[in-house]
């Protein structure tokens, strides 16, 4: 398909026991053609604006529709990072929900599950839909959406795993040397804006209603708080990281933590757990 490049060491190759073609590199190279959209991407991390950003550079850079993204910890089912696509209707998010209670198990490119893979490189692994063993998740996640090539990037971190998917249509055609040149140079970087994005966005487990009656009963139960260190710890009580509060408040990182610093003195505490005790 294609040989080495000049931006990371690369070996691309159809290895032995996958369907698929898989690329290992270290990913030490910088971005260099699509340069323009990381200022962006990075200021977007945390926030409901980074997933159309996402699609907007993938479009850019692989003429490719739609974008995924999922973060898998210890076996557990996938948690849904990213769901981008450049067309109004966004097909990709219909197939979402059945990759991840079914098909995630039958996807050949989740490398994670094979110990020959090194947890010190960036992998990206190409599939094509007629490469697909199990029939529906090949109806579910490529026919149904028009999608004919995709191709994933893997990085592995302190959390888990994270991928990110490019998904093209017949009509693109599938993923060139030329389109790969691209990709690499750019790509440890992306995956790193993925990871963080996963880490510092809200908590989908949690809403903004909950933030509102934990912001009224820290107040009950210690008036001397103020608005700002009520609030602070209502949204630190559903889940949102010290640099995702500030994102939301927009405040630096340094105020939230003296909000947070002061807030726990007057309530006499020193971590989360003794502040959800408080609150439940």
């Amino acid at each position: 398909m294609m040989g080495g490049s000049e931006h990371a060491l690369m070996a691309y190759a159809a290895t032995a026991g996958f369907p698929v073609q898989i690329a290992e590199f270290e990913g030490e190279a910088g971005p260099r053609s699509i340069h323009t959209y990381m200022p962006k991407l990075v200021d977007a991390c945390g926030l409901p604006q980074f997933e159309p950003l996402v699609a907007q550079v993938a479009k850019q850079a692989l003429d490719c529709e739609h974008v995924t993204g999922f973060s898998f910890h210890n076996g557990e089912t996938p948690a849904i990072v990213c769901m981008s696509s450049v067309q109004d209707h966004n097909p990709v998010q219909r197939v979402s929900g059945p990759y991840v209670a079914r098909h995630w198990h039958n996807d050949p490119t989740n490398l994670f599950r094979y110990s020959e893979f090194r947890r010190d490189r960036v992998y990206l692994v190409f599939l094509s839909e007629d490469e697909i063993p199990d029939d529906n998740y090949r109806q579910d996640c490529f026919t149904s959406t028009g999608v004919k090539h995709r191709v994933s990037l893997l990085k592995w971190h302190e959390r888990g795993v994270i991928k990110l998917s490019f998904h093209r249509t017949a009509c693109a055609g599938p993923f060139s040397s030329e389109s790969m040149e691209e990709v690499v140079p750019w790509a440890e970087m992306l995956a790193s804006l993925l990871i963080k994005h996963d880490f510092i966005r809200p908590s989908p487990r949690h809403g903004r209603e909950a933030a509102e009656r934990y912001t009224t009963s820290i107040g009950i139960y210690c008036p001397e708080l103020t608005a700002r260190e009520r609030e602070v710890c209502s949204l630190i009580a559903i889940g949102f990281s010290s640099e995702a509060i500030g994102l939301n408040l927009e405040l630096s990182l340094n105020t939230i933590l003296t909000f947070r610093r002061r807030a726990y003195a007057k309530l006499k505490i020193s971590s989360q757990n003794e502040l959800m005790r408080i609150l439940l």
